[in-house]
């Protein structure tokens, strides 16, 4: 791997780490609302657009990233 495809990897692997962090953080929001829902007896029906959108960005993106770590970041 030579310097530029390098540079391209190291950059990858931090946005795919940045990616897991929101995700997380987004799945931590998920979880305190079925909480706070389960807390006060409510059946919880998610705005199911919203929440699928926001899940498939989010894979959509992890997908290309793997792709492109498959690939040694090279496209």
């Amino acid at each position: 791997m030579n310097i530029t495809e390098s540079i391209k990897f190291n950059k990858l692997k931090e946005e795919n780490e940045k990616l897991k962090k929101e995700l997380a953080e987004k799945d931590k929001e998920i979880n305190k609302i079925l909480m706070i829902c389960n807390n006060y007896g409510e059946e919880f029906e998610p705005k199911s657009e919203n929440i699928d959108v926001i899940i498939k960005n989010h894979i959509e993106n992890l997908e290309k990233l793997i792709d492109c770590l498959n690939n040694d970041g090279v496209k």
